[in-house]
């Protein structure tokens, strides 16, 4: 017997470490046969060295630098690039965007009043270089700082990172505004995974400062979603995380504000890590709690604006996908930069509210003004992140266009829901100011309706429509392509009939296949079904895939 099938396929470090101090003028090893005791002896006295030298540095103003700048070029308002970061590091600028912006040239300006340089224009060039190298070779060459300890045995050193963000604002519509850098250190005999940071609240301000905390990596880019605080000034960021063994790694402690603080106008704010959670039994070292920069609230500061609304890809209501669809387009946007300043897209978490699993969808990128990014998903298989690299810069009062698609891979009967979750989630940078923006909307917020395409004034605040991923369908019907004809008697392999199957949704696995033989005979023949012998299934390519097998009468 021959079957004719088509189908439509799916998709488917050493014993003892040493720690270099700058200005201290130290080298502390650390042994590795020492107690525990005597670890945390050595680690204080290691904190109590980085604490002073941090309050040398600050009391040093704008005279020195950690380490010296490379200015091969004039700098002035305008200009991007790591000298001008450079430059701002030096001046004590916030935030040190890499941008030459009005905050840099005042900087400069005052720099250069102290030191002598006219005219005290804030323009960065031939004698501001010049004055700035003579300032650089009088002042003694600092010893580099290689990090945290490495702590021999298992265990991990927790410490504040010797640069600081710079106290400065925290005004009105802020995002992802750092406030306490942190090195995390794996001693060299296994990885340590962070379960959890436990984050407090300090300064003389108000919890309701922030509409949210989250940690930052060393990109700068959002890890999880942010938090809010407890009665307790406490709260917990869940986004786990690896310190390889004899490795650091950097995470920044952030704040998000919402668009009214003159309630809180004035009060002074700042972050602190209160303890963490591991994985096992490593030892945690660390003197706890360990705050950064303290921040003013702020509610005057007119910073720019990034607004978003629907997008003309998304495709604006809730359909129903196949397995095996390609490059579908989930969810999308349109990004408008405000008029007081330029914007730079730097990243955005999508929120994956559906029912689908991480397996079940494939190839999912972000799409920004015509480029793909791919995408990182977070551990909860929740939260998809594009990073933009440099950034994708809108102008003054213009708009461009972003959407989330992929390939949907399995999940039958299950859904996608690729949400903004928070505005916060999308990473703005304003190029005038250098703040991280909050994106607010661009039109009215709803006030109800659910998987609608549409900005809401809850979480999540873009509400794309769910799409549903059909289930498999298998549906059979005769093949026109193998007729009726005569059967010969004691001939091999003569074709019996054909179905046409056609598969949609997922993969089929067919388990058995029975089929009924009607047989006419003459009166007083003896020929029956069971005469009918080696059946067979056989593929429109000619392989056997099922069989032989004889009649049953």
């Amino acid at each position: 017997m021959s079957i004719i099938t088509k189908k439509i396929a799916s998709v488917a470090l050493s014993a003892t470490t040493a720690l270099w101090l700058t200005g201290a003028g130290a080298l502390m090893p650390v042994a590795h046969g020492a107690t525990t005791a005597e670890l945390q002896a050595q680690i204080n006295a290691l904190l109590a060295q980085i604490q002073a030298l941090q309050t040398q540095l600050a009391s040093s103003g704008g005279s020195s630098s950690a380490a010296s700048c490379s200015f091969t070029r004039d700098l002035t308002v305008g200009v991007r690039g790591d000298d001008v970061k450079c430059l701002q590091g030096y001046l004590k600028v916030d935030p040190q965007s890499g941008y030459f912006g009005p905050l840099t040239k005042a900087a400069a300006a005052k720099w250069q009043a102290d030191n002598g340089v006219s005219p005290t224009a804030g323009y960065f060039g031939a004698k501001s270089r010049a004055k700035y190298a003579s300032l650089v070779a009088a002042a003694p060459a600092p010893a580099p700082v290689v990090g945290a300890p490495v702590v021999s045995g298992s265990g991990l050193s927790v410490m504040l990172d010797a640069s600081q963000p710079a106290s400065g604002l925290f005004g009105e519509s802020f995002a992802s505004r750092p406030f306490t850098k942190l090195v995390f250190t794996a001693s060299a005999d296994g990885d340590v995974t962070v379960k959890a940071l436990i984050v407090g609240r300090y300064g003389q301000g108000s919890d309701a400062a922030f509409s949210g905390v989250i940690a930052l990596d060393a990109d700068g880019l959002r890890m999880g979603p942010a938090k809010t605080f407890g009665s307790d000034h406490k709260l917990r960021l869940t986004e786990k995380f690896v310190v390889k063994a004899g490795q650091s790694k950097v995470v920044m402690l952030a704040g998000d504000s919402d668009t009214d603080q003159n309630d809180y106008n004035g009060q002074l704010v700042s972050l602190g890590l209160d303890s963490i959670e591991i994985d096992g039994t490593a030892v945690v070292n660390a003197s706890f709690p360990l705050t950064g920069a303290t921040h003013t609230v702020n509610s005057t500061l007119a910073i720019g604006s990034l607004t978003i609304a629907k997008g003309s890809f998304d495709p604006g209501s809730g359909l129903t996908k196949e397995i095996g669809t390609i490059g579908y387009t989930f969810s999308g946007l349109r990004l408008t930069a405000g008029t007081n300043e330029e914007v730079l897209v730097k990243a955005i978490q999508w929120n994956q509210s559906g029912s689908a699993a991480t397996s079940d969808l494939g190839n999912v990128k972000v799409v920004l003004d015509g480029v793909s990014y791919d995408t990182t998903v977070s551990s909860d298989g929740k939260y998809y992140t594009a990073n933009f690299g440099a950034g994708v810069k809108i102008e003054k009062g213009f708009n461009k266009e972003m959407y989330i698609k992929g390939d949907v891979l399995g999940g039958s009967a299950r859904t996608v829901d690729f949400d903004l979750f928070r505005y916060a989630e999308l990473q703005a940078e304003g190029l005038t100011y250098g703040y991280t923006l909050l994106p607010s909307v661009n039109g009215t917020e709803a006030t109800s309706g659910t998987d609608d395409s549409d900005v809401h004034n809850a979480e999540p605040r873009y509400d794309a429509s769910q799409v549903q991923i059909a289930a498999g369908t298998i549906n059979a019907q005769n093949a026109s392509t193998v007729g009726a004809q005569n059967i010969g008697v004691n001939l091999p392999s003569q074709p019996l009939g054909g179905l046409l199957i056609d598969v949609k949704g997922e993969d089929i696995t067919v388990a058995a296949m029975n089929f009924d033989l009607s047989v006419t005979k003459n009166a007083g023949d003896s020929v029956d079904t069971n005469d009918v012998t080696s059946i067979t299934l056989v593929r429109e390519d000619g392989m056997v895939v099922a069989g032989p097998v004889d009649g049953v009468a």
